[in-house]
């Protein structure tokens, strides 16, 4: 429990450090935000109406001291935010709390399923080819034919791997693959196992090439684990004693899983990111697209809660990958 608290203050502390860079570059970027707003001509009858709307919306974001209209300091800027953010009052100016909330909630609803799916894919797949790889010769013909195909797709990014399967989409003409959000028009008053028949057609494909980097950096990272587990001096003890194999496959795999522990902690940002590309290509409204749309649109208030929401997640993500690596290896000791 001690263990617990030191790592959310820490956590605390990172996130207050995050806030306070996040509002630094957002203060030092070059394009006015309430200058894009109002960046259309055809809105205002003069360009002396166009100047009150940006100084009106600077005024209502805090940005500049109504009374004189002189920028505020970036303290003073900060301070304002981040009381907002202590009270959840994270809404861009125009749009209700509540209704911003709502929406946040929708967008994060469909990340947690597309990245849950993810993982599991990733898991499965990573623990079959890592087991199977690191069980090998190292250095075999059939290692390297395994091997280097993972090597070359973990090279390519998320938003290569999705324009070549749209691409490939189109060339094969499979229509029957959606492409596009997460159902297809019109089937709200279906039965709800056609309504999740139709959920799971459009998560399939984003949940894929998203699990494709972590499944990759599991089955590498399994590899090598169960090849040193095999070499290690224990196992030669084991079966020098004429413990049956199945018990000595059981012990070497108990010992090769324990550090895929840890390495969770390092996908769950892998995720994270590569779900603002995925998202953004298939029309999802998820999280990550919310946040592109967000530094589209150089809607501060947006990006500031996406940024925070995003790095909170993957903070504690970090300290739950630590939490499973020590109860599946009793001697790791919390300091």
């Amino acid at each position: 429990m001690r263990w617990l608290l030191q790592r959310l203050a820490w956590a605390a502390v990172s996130l207050l450090g995050i806030s306070m860079a996040t509002a630094a570059l957002l203060a030092l970027a070059p394009l006015d935000p309430a200058v894009a707003r109002t960046a259309d001509p055809g809105v205002f009858r003069s360009e002396t109406a166009r100047a009150s709307a940006v100084r009106a919306l600077r005024e209502r974001a805090g940005w500049v001291d109504p009374a004189t209209g002189a920028r505020r300091p970036f303290l003073a800027c900060y301070g304002r935010w981040l009381r907002s953010a202590v009270t959840l009052d994270l809404a861009p100016e125009g749009e209700a709390p509540a209704e911003f909330r709502r929406r946040l909630a929708r967008a994060l609803a469909t990340s947690a399923l597309i990245a849950s799916l993810a993982l599991g894919l990733a898991l499965g797949f990573g623990a079959v080819v890592g087991v199977a790889t690191g069980w090998l010769r190292p250095g075999s013909a059939l290692d390297r034919a395994v091997s280097l195909p993972l090597l070359g797709l973990l090279g390519l990014p998320e938003f290569l791997l999705a324009t070549l399967a749209l691409l490939a989409i189109g060339w094969l003409g499979l229509r029957g693959v959606p492409v596009k959000g997460l159902r297809t028009p019109g089937t709200d008053g279906l039965p709800l196992l056609a309504r999740l028949a139709d959920l799971a057609r459009h998560a399939a494909l984003p949940a894929l090439l998203l699990a494709v980097t972590p499944a990759i950096l599991i089955a590498r990272f399994l590899r090598e684990s169960v090849a040193r587990a095999l070499d290690a001096e224990w196992v030669f003890t084991l079966r020098a004693f004429g413990t049956p194999a199945r018990t000595v496959r059981q012990r070497v795999l108990a010992a090769a899983a324990r550090p895929v522990w840890t390495q969770l902690g390092t996908i769950l940002p892998a995720l994270v990111t590569g779900a603002v590309v995925i998202e953004q290509v298939f029309s999802l409204p998820g999280f990550g697209r919310l946040a592109f749309q967000a530094a589209l649109q150089r809607d501060v208030a947006t990006i500031a809660a996406t940024t925070h929401i995003g790095s909170a997640i993957v903070l504690l993500g970090l300290i739950a990958s630590d939490a499973l690596h020590r109860l599946g290896d009793p001697r790791v000791r919390f300091d």
